[in-house]
């Protein structure tokens, strides 16, 4: 590659470069695109001029390539045209479709002509490379006149707009974009028309070269003055698109004339869809007309609560912000609705409604914050005391069968122990009347054992557990209430069966508190079969959705409990037993806060004169 080829690839590459910098600077403005299509010609030109000056290709091939390209110096002064018309605010020639025509049509009639020879007719090689010569017709000068006419239009549009603009900016931008596009089109004409038809070849066409003094124009304009850079408009396009609340644009016959994309994807909707359509099909019926003759009189509504109808039918709580548009004469021109959805904050509202007013007083009195916090504390503690005052009553009631089981083996060993005396003091004691006496010692052994069980079950039952979760068996759980509770049943006529199922996993919990729950059940089942009855009792593996679950079930066959009653039976302090100091309404209260930190349930199924039966299912893992 010579030394001439190079700069022609130098220049090609920083064409490339200010299409990646003017598409960077703002990709959606019409003007930048406008400048990326004329920056292209200048990249098509520029890459067929690099093989225009190696001496070494056959000229074929050379003019193979620069007819090819030619469509590059053929359209740029189309495009630098449609540039200068965008960026003095020729809106209306930009949307004319003539306007189109007459700058391209010429340009397609010239690329054919060139493929013909009409333009450029042939190519002589020269010590530097390649030129071109202008063929002998009329083609070339009215190529020359369509270029002329096409870029003084644009110097002079540039010119009354850089004195007619009140910004001083723009009008530095024009005049920075003046000089340069002058610049070059002097030094282009000059060496790729005037010397070429004066037939000097020795100066080589360098004006795609001389055009990097325009887009040195364009450099200084956008990093000097902030040219083609995001202005107020394409920013508030830009925040339009990107803003999370709806906006709908309402023209004076009650249609959509815009929304941005949060609409379309609030209302299901494609945007061309929402376009043109009655506002009426998207606020309920009559809503709209009532709140627009109420925004006439107030100008501006914030903060209104509406439904959104979608797509789907479906409805959508939102916080409504209108505002009326008015023209210069001061008319109505339409309304602008802008919407946020309101469906998370509503969830939300509802869920502080179940907060305690304590809660509540402490989130908007941060002041009283100690105060809850004691209060809290106090609660709590009193909490304790009362499932721990719960246990003691339910152990009360327990005492006489636990006497009772203890009272037999006692019993037993006492008769044994007298016996064994006797034997010892009478003279006639021998060795074998020792092996009967161990016989009764292992009988002795036996009902302490059964003995120290009962008891060590009594004491765990009262005593206070701390909050800590451990592997449980729910088997042996019950195993260990019944051996408490069970002869108060049997004295009560009421028989106890079981039914454990074999592949019962441990579950994470307290083992003292679901004693408590599984005792107070076993009791309040006694409560109902005042006549006697039967309780059976089953522990089995069970499955809630994907969670492994173990279920303790209590079935008895008493008295039931009434439908209008069975919506109250956890609730604090609700009995339905009398009014002694057994029957306060706390047992199954504090049952079902006990389960509920266990991520458990209780589930209640009852009939009147028929029976009740109490489901505790537990998760295997919390």
């Amino acid at each position: 590659m010579n030394m001439l080829a190079l700069v022609h690839f130098l220049s090609f590459l920083c064409y490339l470069f200010m299409i990646a910098f003017v598409l960077y600077k703002n990709p959606k403005a019409l003007l930048n695109r406008i400048c990326a299509l004329l920056l292209l010609c200048f990249v098509i030109w520029s890459f067929g001029i690099i093989f225009l000056s190696n001496g070494a290709l056959p000229k074929n091939t050379v003019r193979f390539i620069i007819y090819a390209t030619s469509i590059g110096w053929f359209s740029f002064a189309g495009f630098a045209l449609l540039f200068i018309l965008g960026f003095t605010k020729k809106e209306k020639l930009l949307k004319s479709k003539l306007t189109y025509v007459l700058i391209f049509l010429p340009v397609l009639v010239f690329y054919y002509k060139e493929w013909m020879g009409l333009l450029q007719a042939d190519f002589i090689k020269q010590p530097y490379g390649w030129t071109y010569v202008w063929a002998e017709n009329a083609w070339p000068p009215i190529f020359y006149v369509y270029y002329s006419v096409v870029m003084l239009s644009g110097l002079f549009t540039t010119f009354i707009f850089s004195r007619g603009t009140g910004r001083k900016r723009e009008r530095k931008q024009a005049n920075a974009i003046l000089v340069t596009t002058f610049i070059s089109l002097v030094l282009g004409s000059v060496s790729n028309v005037i010397l070429q038809e004066m037939h000097i070849y020795r100066f080589p066409p360098l004006a795609d070269v001389f055009c990097l003094i325009f887009v040195g124009g364009f450099i200084y304009a956008i990093t000097r003055y902030g040219f083609m850079a995001i202005n107020p408009a394409t920013a508030a396009e830009n925040i339009l698109a990107t803003m999370d609340d709806v906006l709908l644009l309402i023209d004076t016959d009650n249609k959509i004339v815009n929304a941005n994309q949060a609409a379309s994807d609030l209302l299901g909707y494609e945007k061309k869809e929402l376009i043109g359509k009655a506002v009426d099909g998207i606020f309920s019926q009559g809503e709209y007309t009532k709140r627009l003759d109420e925004l006439k009189q107030k100008v501006i509504i914030k903060d209104y609560d509406a439904l959104y109808h979608t797509k789907s039918g479906s409805t959508i709580p939102v916080s409504l912000f209108m505002s009326l548009l008015k023209d210069k004469y001061n008319e109505l021109a339409g309304i602008v609705c802008i919407a946020r959805d309101m469906r998370d904050i509503k969830r939300l509202m509802e869920k502080e409604k179940d907060l305690a007013a304590a809660t509540a007083a402490a989130e908007v009195e941060k002041k009283r914050s100690a105060e809850l916090e004691k209060a809290y504390t106090e609660l709590s503690s009193a909490q304790a005391q009362l499932v721990q005052s719960a246990k003691m009553a339910g152990l009360g009631q327990l005492s006489a069968g636990v006497a009772h089981e203890i009272n037999n083996p006692l019993g037993g060993i006492l008769g044994y122990a007298q016996f064994i005396l006797s034997k010892i003091e009478r003279p006639d004691f021998t060795l074998d009347s020792f092996k009967t006496c161990k016989e009764y010692l292992g009988h002795i052994e036996r009902e302490s054992q059964r003995c120290k069980k009962i008891v060590e079950n009594l004491l765990n039952f009262s005593r206070k557990s701390p909050d800590v979760f451990q592997p449980v068996d729910l088997k042996v759980t019950m195993e260990n209430t019944l051996s408490i509770i069970r002869h108060s049943l049997e004295t009560k006529n009421i028989k106890v069966t079981t039914d454990y199922d074999g592949a019962v996993p441990l579950i994470q919990g307290n083992a003292n508190q679901l004693q408590q729950v599984f005792t107070n059940m076993i009791i309040n089942a006694q409560h109902a079969m005042q006549q006697g009855g039967e309780l059976n009792i089953y522990v089995k593996p069970a499955q809630d959705g994907d969670r492994k679950m173990v279920h303790a079930i209590f079935k008895d066959t008493g008295c039931g409990i009434p439908k209008e009653n069975l919506e109250r039976i956890f609730e604090p302090f609700f009995t339905t037993k009398g009014g002694d100091w057994k029957s306060v309404g706390l047992g199954l209260s504090i049952c079902y806060q006990i389960i509920e930190q266990h991520k458990g349930k209780i589930i209640v199924d009852s009939e009147v004169g028929k029976g009740t039966t109490f489901t505790i299912a537990l998760p295997v893992e919390q």
